[in-house]
């Protein structure tokens, strides 16, 4: 099993688990995804239009019949997805964190549930010369009880030995000029 192998699947734990199993693994020098993984557009690439089409793995993953999750994938369902993009903007970064230590995040510029297919074509145009960020999850039922995964996230480890830093972002893209 490769480094990026073992770090995908200490992602299927507990946040804490997964920050104790970065430390010994030293993230192994790359970004990881959390949840689905995007397909078009790549990291922080410029998309093809001002409407791209984002696509995305479809659930359940290969990875999922592969880590033991045989039962659990069998009785699972009605997938669709839930889609947020938001365009990034200087004053006001996706997350922060506010002075009693509770979570802030942006309302979303753009926001689809209940795709059927794991692509979707942004129906209104994005702002030109812009950078955004995405994200994905999978609702669906399983025996009988509706579930979410995860949104879709980056783990970027920043020299942690130097500096302890560890960067939870979503995935980035621009957009083209007019």
């Amino acid at each position: 099993m490769g480094c990026h192998s073992r770090c995908r699947t200490i992602l299927l734990g507990s946040r804490l688990g997964l920050f104790l199993v970065l430390l010994l693994l030293n993230a192994c020098g790359r970004p990881i995804i959390s949840g689905l993984e995007p397909q078009y557009p790549p990291a922080w690439n410029t998309v093809d239009s001002l409407r791209p089409t984002l696509k995305w793995e479809s659930f359940p993953t290969e990875r999922d019949t592969k880590e033991g999750a045989r039962d659990f994938v069998q009785g699972i369902s009605h997938v669709t997805y839930d889609l947020k993009v938001w365009r990034v903007n200087d004053d006001w970064p996706i997350r922060r964190v506010a002075p009693n230590g509770d979570l802030l995040v942006q309302a979303p510029e753009y926001t689809r549930t209940g795709l059927q297919e794991p692509r979707h074509m942004i129906e209104i145009p994005l702002q030109a010369n812009s950078q955004y960020f995405w994200t994905v999850r999978a609702r669906f039922l399983s025996q009988g009880s509706l579930r979410v995964t995860q949104s879709s996230e980056v783990i970027i480890i920043d020299d942690l030995q130097k500096y302890g830093l560890i960067q939870v972002h979503y995935h980035g893209f621009f957009t083209p000029a007019e």
